[in-house]
């Protein structure tokens, strides 16, 4: 972050503070106060006073702007890599699942070769003694 970047997330921060609003109400009251005491002329203070309110109303809402425009940036930055993670983290689901499938595949034809080998494990014998039985009917 830049110095003036700073200087403004500074000032943006401490405008709505206690502090800032005391300062404030202080400055009103000595310009009136010195109106009171004839010190000043009442248009000349009103002038002095509406131009440096003016002057610090421009320069606050330049403040609070470039402020906002950072964290809006920030934000735009923080959701563009938000949104790249979902669709990595999306793409790598769709591996792991695809691999997943092809595990639970294999384990399929797995069970069927398993089953088709024991199948034939049972069913030999009892061929082989039909086969046997037949040929000793025919002696």
């Amino acid at each position: 972050m830049k110095a003036g970047e700073r200087f403004a997330e500074w000032i943006s921060r401490r405008i709505g503070s206690t502090l800032s609003i005391f300062l404030h109400t202080a400055a009103f009251v000595a310009c009136f106060e010195a109106v009171f005491l004839s010190e000043i002329a009442i248009q000349t203070m009103l002038l002095a006073l509406t131009t440096v309110v003016s002057l610090e109303a421009i320069y606050l809402s330049l403040f609070i702007q470039s402020s906002t425009n950072r964290h809006s940036d920030q934000s735009e930055y923080q959701a563009r890599a938000e949104y790249e993670t979902t669709i990595q983290s999306e793409e790598n689901i769709e591996k792991v699942m695809q691999r997943l499938a092809h595990i639970e595949n294999e384990k399929l034809e797995a069970i069927v070769l398993m089953q088709e080998v024991i199948l034939k494990l049972l069913v030999m014998p009892t061929m082989k003694a039909r086969s046997r039985a037949k040929h000793v009917k025919r002696k």
